[in-house]
């Protein structure tokens, strides 16, 4: 691990809540939406978490943005700064029904 990387615990019970997606659009595509908040995954964040799983029409796609996979690490709670920093990434989207 080179130095200033922070090693990424994803837990695994948070995958269920996640949205996923049977598109995989480019970062700064106003699709690329973080399957946490909800948020667009801008040009300027930095490169998106992407996570595949089978479903059931094919191959699906959770991404985040990486503050997003911080908050939703194992480690999340060591990082309360970072959760109280940037856009509003750290609020979970909100589902009707």
């Amino acid at each position: 691990m080179e130095d200033g990387q922070i090693p990424i615990l994803f837990d695994e019970k948070y995958l269920n809540e996640l949205a996923w997606f049977e598109k995989s659009p480019d970062q700064g595509d106003p699709s690329c939406i973080c399957s946490y908040c909800g948020f667009v995954i801008t040009e300027d964040d930095i490169m998106p978490w992407r996570i595949f799983k089978d479903g059931p029409d094919g191959m699906v796609e959770a991404r985040l943005h990486q503050k997003c996979l911080i908050v939703l690490s194992k480690e999340g709670d060591h990082y309360g700064e970072i959760k109280k920093q940037g856009h509003n990434s750290h609020k979970p989207r909100t589902t009707s029904g």
